[in-house]
């Protein structure tokens, strides 16, 4: 894997609540149908031993949500504040959490997008992610969700 060059000014952080509402602020502005406040809240609370953010300047721009089964993990929701897109920031959260989840001895990283979201696509071949499937139909206005895996294993 290649260096991971940290984004000035930003920190690889766990999540906690009090990072709720820019989370939310940044779903809502992120996504056509995002996860409601409720579900949000309960995934921190849920999923925060291995769910991270990234704080610039003391705000939140980025988050991740994960969810680990044995030696296998799932990111459930991934994004980055409008403002800050474009300047890395997804890859750095993402080579972080794969470094994390390697040294915790997971050996597959698992997640879904939409057929459509092009530059995700992009972000996880570069960090040697590979379809392996798609669900067709998947999301509410009827679009395929492709499903990614990278085997932690073999980096």
């Amino acid at each position: 894997m290649k260096v991971i060059i940290k984004p000035i000014n930003s920190f690889y952080r766990n999540i906690e609540l009090r990072y709720l509402k820019k989370i939310i602020k940044i779903e809502k502005d992120n996504y056509q149908t995002p996860w409601s406040d409720k579900q949000l809240e309960e995934s921190l609370n849920i999923y925060s031993k291995f769910s991270r953010v990234i704080v610039k300047n003391d705000e939140v721009v980025a988050y991740v949500f994960i969810i680990v089964t044995l030696d296998e993990a799932e990111i459930l929701n991934i994004a980055v504040d409008k403002e800050y897109q474009k300047q890395s920031i997804a890859t750095y959260l993402l080579k972080e959490v794969i470094k994390e989840l390697k040294a915790k001895n997971i050996k597959k990283i698992f997640l879904e997008v939409r057929n459509s979201n092009l530059i995700a696509q992009e972000l996880y071949k570069k960090l040697n992610f590979i379809v392996f499937g798609k669900r067709e139909k998947y999301y509410s206005n009827g679009e395929d969700a492709l499903l990614f895996q990278l085997n932690i294993k073999k980096l």
